[in-house]
């Protein structure tokens, strides 16, 4: 079993994020990714609710079929 992956990235951060993100969504069999809107590289340092809510959901989701 191979752990579901979401990578995420910026909207307003450098481009190549988004297409390295693209690719290696490609390699990794269980990967999505994320752009987040009106964010930048450092979208996680400031917290905002457009980064906060979607990893919430990632993890939370997870969590729900992890348990027996």
């Amino acid at each position: 079993m191979s752990a579901k992956v979401l990578l995420a990235c910026g909207a307003d951060g450098p481009p190549y994020y988004v297409e390295q993100n693209a690719a290696l969504a490609r390699a990794l069999p269980r990967a999505r990714t994320l752009t987040i809107p009106r964010s930048g590289h450092d979208a996680v340092a400031r917290a905002h609710p457009r980064i906060v809510e979607p990893l919430v959901d990632f993890f939370a989701a997870a969590e729900r079929t992890s348990r027996p």
